[in-house]
Formats: structure tokens, sequence, C-alpha cells
């Protein structure tokens, strides 16, 4: 049965419910192409026989929410859990603890295709249709309709059945330590901090092939696009794409009323504005970015081994019937290439951030016989 949350009484009702059951499943939908900044707009959660649709307006001040995912005794379901742990984090200061991956778990099976319908029709032999247009809809709005509820059921309706089967497989293949150790990894990403309206410019992709004064440009155009984006409720990309910036750096003293990039709302609402941020750039002091670590030489030997160890890892996938990139992580290849001398530094060092431990026991004897004959 589906339930929708949208009052408080009705989610402390919920939340107590959910918390003494062993498994809930979990999803989450924001309004990141809609809205600037980006927030939470729905929350499902599934249980064996119930799907809650929650309004974060029905969670006061989510303390309820918090202490729910921070109940080891709960183990909360995912699918692709890194959007959503990060959204948790930035919205309301989650951290999850006992959580479940089901595309970790799939992937760990050997899947390769791990969008949620692909892993619901490898697993569980279901066909489960997508509205592109519902999935790229504004959660944010009040209210949501009948469709629009099911759509967001749906996405927690089979993750408990699913978990099941995959955790069964995983236990066969001796490999759900393997997935449990991928999915606490996972658990602590956080929202990372944001970047401050004046260096916002230094994300925009091309920023590194412009010259100091055309960067003082761009940075007065980026922090005008951040200010109207932030006024408007609109992510910065509608107000003005990264590409007619770049141009308008490389260019300030072009006709905007010409230049294709430029909506015309934006012309008729900013357009004094937008002028006023070109003639600051082209006024302002040249900013000079520091240069670029160089990458390290890599020397004929050095990429001799690398091929080598790429071709052990390919085959020690095709072996286990697993993607070969999450077998042995390319970083650490490249560094024992480099250096193969280091290898017993690469494999005994715990804080290691590239090498599992499961991926040592499982390889690395294997690994270090290979190197010896490099």
């Amino acid at each position: 049965m589906r339930k929708l949350i949208t009052e408080y009484n009705g989610w402390i009702e919920t939340i107590n419910l959910l918390s003494q059951e062993k498994i809930v499943a979990f999803d989450l939908e924001a309004n990141g192409m809609h809205a600037y900044p980006e927030h939470i707009c729905l929350l499902q959660f599934g249980t064996v026989e119930d799907q809650f649709i929650v309004y974060p307006e029905a969670l006061g001040n989510a303390d309820e929410l918090r202490a729910f995912f921070q109940n080891e005794k709960v183990e909360k379901i995912f699918h692709s859990c890194d959007y959503d742990i990060r959204s948790l984090s930035r919205d309301y200061n989650i951290a999850v603890k006992n959580m479940f991956d089901t595309s970790v778990g799939a992937q760990f099976i050997g899947a390769t295709q791990l969008g949620l319908a692909n892993v619901l029709n490898r697993f569980l032999d279901l066909e489960i249709e997508k509205n592109t247009k519902i999935q790229k809809m504004d959660w944010g709005k009040r209210p949501l309709s009948e469709e629009e509820l099911k759509y967001a059921a749906d996405d927690v309706f089979h993750l408990i059945d699913l978990r099941n089967l995959l955790v069964k497989n995983l236990k066969k293949l001796n490999r759900l330590s393997w997935a449990k150790e991928e999915i606490d990894r996972l658990s602590k990403v956080r929202f990372g901090e944001s970047c401050s309206m004046e260096d916002s410019f230094l994300r925009i992709k091309g920023v590194r092939a412009l010259r100091p004064h055309q960067l003082a440009v761009l940075r007065e155009l980026s922090i005008f696009r951040e200010k109207l984006a932030l006024k408007k409720n609109s992510p910065p990309y509608k107000i003005i794409g990264n590409k007619t910036l770049i141009t308008l750096a490389v260019n300030p003293e072009t006709n905007i009323y010409s230049l294709k990039g430029i909506g015309r709302w934006l012309l008729n609402q900013a357009h004094k504005e937008l002028a006023d941020a070109l003639k600051r750039g082209i006024n302002a002091e040249p900013i000079f970015l520091p240069k670029m670590p160089r990458r390290p030489v890599w020397s004929n030997s050095a990429n001799s081994r690398l091929s080598i160890l790429k071709e052990w890892r390919l085959r020690k996938g095709s072996e286990l019937s697993l993607d070969p990139a999450i077998l042995w992580p390319v970083a650490s290849l490249q560094r024992i290439a480099r250096k193969p001398a280091e290898l017993s530094e690469e494999l005994s060092n715990e804080n290691n951030p590239d090498v599992r431990k499961w991926q040592k026991d499982l390889l690395a004897k294997e690994l270090e016989i290979l190197v010896k004959t490099l």
C-alpha cells in the first residue's frame, strides 16, 4: 500500500513504524534541474508491504530522520547511493549507518548495466518502464499527481526483494564481504564544501585555457550568473551556459544582443547587470592561476609494465566475471608500474585511498609474483 505523508503527525507515526522494521528501502527526489540551490523534495521509504512517500515539509526539524539513519538495528537499502548520501548530508547533516546498496551488490555478481531498471530485469526478471518526462520533472511542485507518486514509490517497491536475492548470491560466491567493504566506504561520503561565489569561475570547463585578463572577465560574469541564479531560484546553466561565458570572457566587446546562448528574457530583465559585469571584468586586475603540477614522465619500461598489469587485471576480470575496473584501481597500477620496487609499501599502507582490503586478500600474492617478473 502506498501512503503519502504531508504533515508532522503523520511523519511521527510513520517513522515509529519504520524504526521497528529490520530492513527499509530508501530513495529520494531532488530538484537540481529546476531550482538553485538544489534541495531534497521527496523521500521514499519502503517496507515489505508498504511504501511511504514523505514531503520534507512534514519532517519538522528532522531529528527523527537523523535518528532513523543512525539506527544500526535497521538496514537501509539504497540503489546507487552516492547522490542520496551526499544529499542527506547536505540538507540534514545525516550520516547513514547499516546500509546496503543494490547497485554495488549487483556489480559484485557481474552486472555491468547498473541502472535500477537493468538490475531489476536481470535479477528479478521485472520490466520497469521509466517515464523520462516524470524523471526530469520538478519534484518540488505541490501537489504531486497519482502518476508521479506511483513513479516515486516504484523506486523502492522492489528493493528489499532485490537486496535479499543479491545477498544470497553474494554469499554463494563468497563476495558479500567485498560488497560490504565498498558500501561502507560509500556510506562515509559527504557533501563537499560549496565553492564561494568569487571562486565559482574556477569550476567552469575551459578556464585554464584563458589568459589572465580573460579570467578576470570570466570571474565577474560567473558572479553575475550566481547572483541571478539565486534570485531566480534557477540553476546557473539555465541563466547562461558555460560555453557562452567563455565566449564572452574571450571577447568581452561582443554584442550581447546577437550572441547565441543569451536568452531573450535575460536581455529584457538583466541586460544592464550583464553589461556592468563585463565592464568590471575588463577593468579588473588580471588573474594568474597557479601552475598545475607536472604529470610524471613515463619511461618506455614503465609503460610496458603498465600494459602487462592491465592485461593481468583484464584476465582476472574475465576469470571472475567481474568488471576489471573494480578488481584493482588503475591509480595503484600506475604507481606500481612506475616504481615496482615499492610494491610492498603499496600493499601494506592502510591509508591507501585506492586499494581495498578485499582486493589485497584476493590478489596481492598473485600481484607480487607478477611484479617480480616485470
